[in-house]
């Protein structure tokens, strides 16, 4: 369970608590999470567990093996104690095997290191190796094996094609490629593939080529991966046997003899296989899941006769395991004992363990043949094996592929890619037609399928597949890069697709009251909505609820990572807007009804007054819901079309979904008109102290908007333009994301002279600190004015329509308010501050200690404080 689930913290939590029993289990449960801890490189951790494993008895006989004691010798090097390694090879338990040997040599320098090598080898009869003589240090690139004889009857021998594919192994071509030319087997064909390499590996090779005649150069022009390499050698093959070698491993010079002679005693046997062990450059030897022994059966090893290309053809076109795969089918044909194992645990190879290698990287890592693409890749292939045999040929270019794979490791044409691909997302259900239709109007309208348009543009664009998974949540879990899919990631993973993503937040905060709190989507910067939903958590947060939020999506980062400060778990659930005649979500409905009952929620909070499937959730579990309206309706034309209702139907649909309703402006509560469920609390305002400005000749004016038309974009170019027709000494500063609306100005030459353009900025400090006077232009009634409060809490003088919320922030000399549009009513009150510094001076100071005063986070903690514990009845035990 913990190597092959996704969601394995229950059984690494259960583990950790059998450690800690006062029985065997405690020891048995240690060997267990060391080898976890050792593959994920937390040696220290791997040495507090594992060394009063070896030395339990009884623990010991029921592990069977000495697996325990290499771990426990690779914890003590990775942990610099070598002593405690000495003396652990002196322990009597620990039989005298070829793995021990292997351990004693790690300690040894040079010759004497060759030594015990040596002497693991020529237990078997095999020849012994030594260190370079000029050589200070005996590593694989300076390890020289002894001098074979060579007789007149090599020419008799049958030929043996050994195929070398190379990408990039300038550094190690030159041991692989002599290891193998020093064979004592001399009748070889060595076929190298270089599969477009950009190092000089072609000129090492063809070094070689001019001191041996047996080596033979292929070039790829385009890299294609190691087995479309191999696949193009064994088109042109001559040997009576072929195997393959890695372009960064080292043979003993018996093997190809030994496996080759295996085959000739054996006239059933079809091929044979070989052992090794994985090595650093250093010969310091590993294994990354510590089994029962460093060396393993080496499937890349295989030799086979000839006549196996005509009954099975050629390798796997995919990134790793293709060896293996090729390994089943030649016993899935040919019998279990078609394959001859040569010499078992002894290693005569040693396999580079380099970082960069596929094995070792996190996509394909060897782990995955518990959980991910080698995992899945291997049951796809035995399910082809068992369905289709005998007829398990495989071509070298096949026009479709045998079978479904990973597409993380499917190589071949792009058709082929994109048709594996297709297969891979639609066999594991991971686009939901109907949900998916019914979240993306334009693809419905496109009439394309779910599938085909999610593969086509949703992928990328990061549009969410079904109703309980977040691909942006995924990403955000997994650090996944844009070139990667989180559907695709996750499939291969085994992520349980019936629950969402979700994160541990860093409150802790245990048997308190639970408020489940429901955020909008939170854009690329965060504005008005994002900043007052973090003011409300901070706040409910400090009163000492235990919060569980949720969020539609974790496309910003940043937005995330301060949500997470201040709850125990969040949730990244892909629940939509409502909108008329849209049918709730279901299977969305029923899991947060399931959840919230589970984790007993007293309390759903919704941010915004259009989301539907968190009110129906509460309701069903019979939780009470306040909804914090921030929106005004009755002044938001394009909120109005985006929901497909009027004003007067958004508001009855409102009512019939909540309990308490909390607006945020006196003008929201009015529209709400029901003075008996709402509470009127205003949003607040917390920001690091902005300093006075130094003295300017210029008056420095500027809008911090999400710039679009409905902000008023017009009308600030509108003003700017006049004010520098009318040349007076004012500078005009926009900040704000890029929007189509701003482009269109740009794209046209319309903004004025005067005009900066400053872009996002993620606090709004960091653009009032360069502002004199803040402008509020927007062309639909604000429900409250955030950016207002923003800069009369810094000092800053600010100008507004008269209309919306905005006067109920800005009233008895804290700023200006002009009536609608009048563009030069607002150049007017600037031609006032130019001519009157003192009034400047005043208004802004005026207006800092009213906001400051009235619309601080102490007022908006009381004010929720007062709503839970008088109106919602939820109060703290």
């Amino acid at each position: 369970m913990l190597w092959g689930k996704f969601d394995y913290f229950e059984y690494l939590t259960a583990l950790e608590v059998l450690v800690r029993a006062d029985d065997i289990n405690a020891h048995l449960a240690a060997w267990v999470l060391a080898r976890w801890h050792a593959s994920h490189g937390r040696w220290h951790d791997v040495y507090a567990l594992i060394e009063p494993v070896v030395q339990d008895e009884l623990a010991m006989s029921v592990i069977g093996h000495q697996g325990p004691f290499l771990l426990c010798f690779s914890a003590c090097l990775e942990c610099f104690d070598v002593k405690k390694a000495e003396v652990l090879l002196a322990h009597s338990g620990w039989a005298e095997t070829n793995d021990k040997l292997l351990a004693r040599s790690m300690l040894l320098e040079a010759h004497d290191k060759a030594a015990c090598l040596s002497l693991l080898f020529n237990k078997q009869g095999l020849s012994s190796v030594f260190c370079a003589s000029n050589a200070t240090q005996l590593t694989l690139d300076t390890l020289q094996s002894e001098k074979q004889q060579f007789f007149f009857q090599s020419l008799f021998q049958p030929l043996v094609t050994i195929i070398i594919p190379c990408y990039n192994s300038a550094h190690t071509l030159d041991v692989a490629l002599k290891s193998i030319l020093q064979q004592s087997w001399r009748r070889l064909e060595v076929i190298v593939v270089d599969d477009a390499s950009t190092d000089h590996s072609v000129d090492i090779i063809r070094q070689w080529q001019s001191l041996d005649k047996r080596v033979k150069l292929i070039q790829q022009d385009t890299n294609r991966g190691a087995y479309a390499a191999r696949n193009r050698a064994l088109q042109v093959a001559k040997g009576e046997f072929i195997t393959v070698h890695d372009a960064d491993d080292w043979s003993h010079p018996e093997k190809i003899e030994r496996q080759v002679k295996a085959l000739l005693k054996n006239r059933t046997a079809v091929a044979s296989i070989s052992y090794w062990v994985r090595s650093s450059s250093a010969l310091m030897f590993q294994r990354w899941r510590m089994e029962d022994g460093w060396i393993y059966r080496n499937v890349s090893s295989l030799l086979f006769r000839r006549n196996v290309i005509k009954v099975l053809g050629f390798w796997d076109l995919v990134s790793v395991n293709a060896d293996t795969e090729y390994y089943y089918r030649v016993k899935k044909v040919f019998g279990e004992q078609s394959i001859v194992e040569v010499l078992s645990g002894v290693p005569l190879a040693f396999g580079r363990a380099d970082e960069n290698s596929l094995s070792q990287t996190s996509a394909t890592h060897l782990r995955t043949q518990f959980r991910g693409v080698r995992k899945l890749y291997h049951d796809a292939a035995t399910r082809w094996h068992n369905q289709n045999s005998p007829h398990l040929y495989l071509p070298p270019e096949p026009e479709v592929r045998p079978f479904v794979v990973p597409p993380q490791i499917c190589r071949g044409s792009t058709s082929i890619q994109n048709q594996n691909r297709k297969l891979f997302v639609q066999q594991c259900s991971g686009v939901d037609e109907n949900w998916y239709l019914s979240r993306y109007p334009d693809v419905a309208a496109a009439k394309m399928s779910a599938l085909e348009h999610y593969l086509l543009h949703g992928e990328t664009e990061r549009r969410d597949p079904s109703s309980l998974f977040s691909c942006s949540g995924y990403a955000y879990a997994l650090n996944l890069t844009t070139k990667q899919s989180p559907l695709v990631e996750a499939i291969t993973a085994g992520y349980n697709f019936s629950a969402p993503i979700q994160y541990v937040g860093l409150q802790q905060l245990a048997d308190k009251p639970v408020l489940m709190l429901f955020a909008h989507a939170a854009s690329g910067g965060q504005f008005g909505a994002e900043r007052s939903f973090i003011d409300v958590l901070q706040a409910f947060n400090r009163l000492g609820y235990r919060l569980i939020v949720a969020l539609p999506e974790a496309k910003n980062s940043d937005y995330v990572s301060i949500v997470l400060q201040y709850c125990s778990r969040l949730l990244i659930l892909p629940y939509q807007w409502w909108y008329a005649k849209r049918d709730a979500n279901q299977r969305q409905t029923e899991y947060l009804k399931d959840f919230m009952l589970e984790q007993k929620v007293e309390l759903v909070y919704v941010n915004t007054l259009v989301l539907f499937e968190p009110l129906l959730a509460a309701r069903a579990a019979d939780i009470r819901t306040v909804v914090h309206v921030r929106e005004l309706p009755d002044h938001d034309e394009a909120l109005c079309n985006v929901l497909g209702s009027d004003a007067v139907q958004i508001r009855q649909h409102l009512l019939a979904q909540t309990d308490y309703l909390i607006a945020n402006s006196r003008i929201v509560a009015d529209w709400l008109a029901v003075p008996e469920r709402t509470t009127i609390i205003s949003n607040t305002v917390s920001m690091d102290s902005v300093p006075a400005l130094s003295p300017c000749p210029k008056l420095r004016v500027g809008m911090l908007s999400s710039n679009l038309a409905k902000k008023g974009l017009s009308d600030f170019m509108a003003l700017a333009n006049l004010c520098n027709q009318q040349h007076l000494p004012v500078h005009f500063f926009l900040y704000g994301p890029d929007s189509d609306d701003l482009s269109a100005y740009i794209t046209r030459g319309a903004v004025p002279a005067n005009v900066r353009l400053c872009g996002y900025v993620a606090k709004a400090e960091d653009a009032l600190v360069k502002l004199d006077v803040v402008l509020n232009l927007s062309h639909f009634q604000e429900s409250f004015g955030r950016t207002v409060l923003e800069a009369m809490y810094s000092g800053r003088v600010v100008i507004a329509y008269s209309w919306g919320a905005l006067p109920e922030l800005v009233q008895d000399g804290t700023g200006f308010l002009v009536p609608f549009k009048d563009w030069e009513a607002v150049k007017d009150v600037l031609n006032i501050l130019l001519s009157d510094p003192e009034l400047m001076q005043k208004t802004a100071e005026k207006a800092a200690c009213y906001a400051r005063d009235r619309f601080s986070a102490e007022t908006l903690q009381n004010s929720l404080e007062i709503l839970l514990d008088q109106t919602l009845k939820v109060s703290m035990p």
